[in-house]
């Protein structure tokens, strides 16, 4: 019997010659036909019924296994890589979760080094403050300058008063006793014409009592002295911790000899001033003696 011929009734795996290498051998109980492509080089396997109860057996050694390079392979083109993208990284919101959101970035700490103001810029700041308050002290005067160069009379002189009086006044203090000095010189044209003075001393009615008794007894002796002088007139108000002296001199009919006189008997120095002096050079000296005064028509 021929190798080739397969027996029907053998129930065994069929074998295949090397005659047949590319042919795979059938059993006739199989329900399906293994379809070999005529173009393959190689050997394939055969589709098997998974209801048949045996399997081709392909003999190893007839297998040809080919390593042959596939002829006008088709060219491969890389895809270019996309840019990368700067973006925040992201972490889970949930472990379990696939949604991610932005990693916030720590926040920086800051730290400032306190530098104090210099030496500079503290007399700047004084200098400023000064200058402000006296802004606000100077303010009526600077306003009457603006008025005046609106007006177009910035250069004008203030108009000087020849004929009224001179108000002087000066405040002084010791350590038991209080006195205001209040003067007033008439004047016409210039020209003293009479004076009036007004001496206020206070002290403690009992600490200062003896002072003032003194005081006192030396007003009311001038005021004795001059009580026949023609043109003078002395005045004395004393009461507890109080004394006020009162002096009026009409100098167009004073005796200066005479008031010198008086003066000298009760301890006291005369005021000498003179009829007909001139005003300018009394408010000169009286501002020198650091009284204020200002002149009034």
């Amino acid at each position: 019997m021929n190798n080739n011929d397969v027996n029907p009734n053998n129930t065994s795996n069929p074998v295949v010659s090397s005659s047949t290498a590319n042919i795979p051998v059938v059993d006739p109980n199989t329900t399906s036909v293994p379809v070999v492509d005529p173009n393959m080089n190689t050997a394939t396997i055969p589709t098997v019924d998974p209801n048949t109860a045996s399997l081709p057996v392909v003999n190893p050694l007839e297998v040809k296994v080919t390593n042959e390079v596939e002829e006008n392979p088709t060219p491969v083109v890389s895809t270019p890589e996309p840019t990368a993208v700067s973006t925040p990284p992201v972490i889970p919101t949930d472990s379990n979760s696939s949604t991610t959101q932005p990693v916030a970035e720590p926040l920086k700490k800051v730290e400032v080094e306190y530098t104090p103001p210099s030496k500079a810029k503290l007399v700047l700041l004084v200098v400023f403050f000064i200058g402000l308050v006296a802004f606000v002290l100077f303010l009526p005067e600077i306003n009457s300058m603006v008025l005046r160069y609106k007006a177009g009379n910035l250069n004008d002189k203030p108009e000087e008063i020849t004929t009224g009086r001179l108000i002087c006044s000066l405040h002084t203090s010791t350590k038991n006793l209080d006195k205001n000095y209040d003067l007033v010189f008439h004047f016409t044209d210039n020209k003293l014409e009479k004076t009036e003075f007004k001496i206020t001393t206070k002290g403690d009615p009992s600490e200062d009592a003896e002072v003032l008794d003194g005081l006192n007894e030396a007003c009311q002796q001038l005021k004795n002295n001059v009580s026949d002088l023609s043109g003078v007139t002395i005045g004395c108000d004393y009461s507890e911790g109080k004394l006020i002296e009162r002096q009026s001199y009409d100098l167009a009919n004073v005796d200066q000899e005479a008031l010198d006189s008086a003066f000298s008997e009760a301890g006291g120095n005369n005021p000498e001033y003179k009829n007909g002096q001139d005003m300018s050079y009394i408010e000169k000296n009286m501002n020198a003696s650091n009284y204020s005064c200002e002149r009034q028509k």
